[in-house]
């Protein structure tokens, strides 16, 4: 169950446009052209890999099973299968996406510590002030 949770986590997680855009600070001068920069880059990746895999997922007719039936096995499961076979590349290969979306999916937690200390700057001071303010505003009853 918990491989699942770290899969689903992942990927949401697996693009990495937020681990770019909580870190412009980590970046050499000018910072916010280096994240961009950055962020194109990625861009770039994701459309050749989604291209890959669509051409890949097309050429072998591989086609996506409903999750909890008997058999059922991600595309990316049936697609290393049909191009490498079932052999200790097709695992390596499984322990790998495994291993990168388990990294992936602590990309969302990472800046929790920035987001936590008070600021003005946060999201949670923003939203506390957001409450503080609408508490406010409600007429009592006196």
């Amino acid at each position: 169950m918990a491989a699942a949770e770290v899969f689903s986590s992942g990927c949401t997680a697996l693009t990495g446009v937020e681990a770019v855009s909580n870190g412009v600070k980590a970046f050499r001068e000018p910072a916010v052209k280096n994240a961009q920069r950055t962020l194109t880059i990625i861009i770039f990746l994701l459309a050749a890999l989604l291209a890959g895999l669509s051409y890949l997922v097309n050429v072998y007719s591989i086609v996506a099973t409903e999750p909890g039936k008997p058999g059922y096995q991600s595309i990316l499961s049936m697609l290393t299968s049909a191009v490498f076979g079932q052999g200790a590349f097709y695992y390596l290969t499984m322990a790998a996406i495994l291993l990168v979306l388990s990294l992936s999916a602590n990309t969302a937690f990472a800046d929790f510590p920035a987001c936590a200390v008070p600021s003005r700057r946060t999201i949670i001071f923003r939203m506390r002030f957001v409450i503080e303010a609408a508490a406010l505003s409600i007429p009592t009853a006196s």
